[in-house]
């Protein structure tokens, strides 16, 4: 409640960015004209890339910021203390639209904020770009007003702070993409009791073996496996049956497993869930991390 209420006093922004006339009379049609003009859009639209800030803020030392690139936007709270500046939308938005003026109509990337709890909730919001200026309502509580930003760079932050995931998540043919990595299976298959991967067990398991790669400048490990995959049987008729990890099937890749991996780097993991028969297949669940929103799944046999 608190931080709803610091949010609700700090909400006045406007943003406003630079755009380049490029208007033409000619109306012959010709191809130079046509390729004029098309470049020049082009470079507007490029221009609205970047990072901007809020102006109209009550308080000049607590502002939203927003950061527009890749037909993306996203905007952020101002910050909170040492928690950063929370997201509060992540959106489409048509650049080469915006750079002739007038209403764009965002879609909300649900993906990415239905498990922030100081995102919107809206499907879509309209920004206005008029006179060189982006302005939008926000809302929260019983407090609406319009903000308005202004261009501050042509800084684009990485993907840590700016995503589309609704676009880039996906889950096929055993691989997962989502804005921060990329796991590919490489193999699986079941190790029964007795077994090497399995010597010490009593209950078979089914082990996945991945190819995991950071994307970002984010922390990752092969670890982060768990916090993107969950394994069910479904052999209960009444409730759901999500399998437990066991034990690393690799004692190699066991001892790596902490390593952190460098931005564009690869490393190898092994993940093992215990079964609970052997004739059921298991349904492996990718998930938006963090929260549970599923991006995909995919079916594996055991028998």
């Amino acid at each position: 409640m608190k931080k709803s209420l610091l949010i609700a006093a700090s909400l006045a922004a406007a943003a406003s960015l630079t755009l380049s006339a490029c208007s033409s009379d000619d109306s012959s049609g010709n191809g130079a004209s046509q390729a004029t003009e098309t470049t020049t859009t082009t470079a507007q639209a490029s221009a609205l890339e970047g990072t901007w800030k809020q102006t109209n803020s009550a308080d000049p030392s607590r502002q939203m910021e927003a950061v527009i690139t890749d037909n993306t936007i996203t905007i952020n709270w101002p910050a909170f203390d040492a928690e950063g500046k929370p997201i509060y939308w992540i959106g489409t938005f048509d650049e080469s639209a915006a750079a002739q003026g007038g209403t764009i109509t965002s879609t909300r990337d649900k993906s990415a904020t239905d498990s922030l709890l100081l995102a919107s909730t809206s499907d879509t919001k309209d920004f206005t770009v008029n006179d060189g200026k982006i302005s939008f309502g926000v809302s929260m509580q019983d407090l609406s007003m319009t903000v308005e930003m202004e261009k501050e760079s042509d800084e684009v932050p990485t993907p840590t702070t700016v995503r589309n995931s609704d676009a880039a998540n996906s889950f096929e043919n055993g691989v997962l993409e989502t804005a921060k990595l990329r796991i590919k299976i490489t193999d699986s298959r079941v190790i029964h009791p007795g077994e090497p991967g399995n010597e010490y067990g009593d209950k078979p398991v089914i082990a996945f073996y991945y190819d995991i790669t950071n994307k970002t400048d984010e922390d990752l490990s092969a670890l982060d496996w768990a916090f993107y995959f969950d394994a069910f049987q479904d052999n209960n008729p009444n409730t759901v049956n999500q399998l437990e990890t066991g034990p690393n099937p690799d004692s190699e890749l066991s001892s790596s497993s902490y390593e952190k991996i460098k931005k564009n780097g690869t490393a190898q993991g092994a993940v093992a869930y215990y079964l609970d028969d052997e004739v059921t297949p298991v349904e492996l669940v990718a998930k938006i991390f963090p929260g549970d929103t599923e991006i995909g799944r995919q079916t594996f046999p055991v028998s």
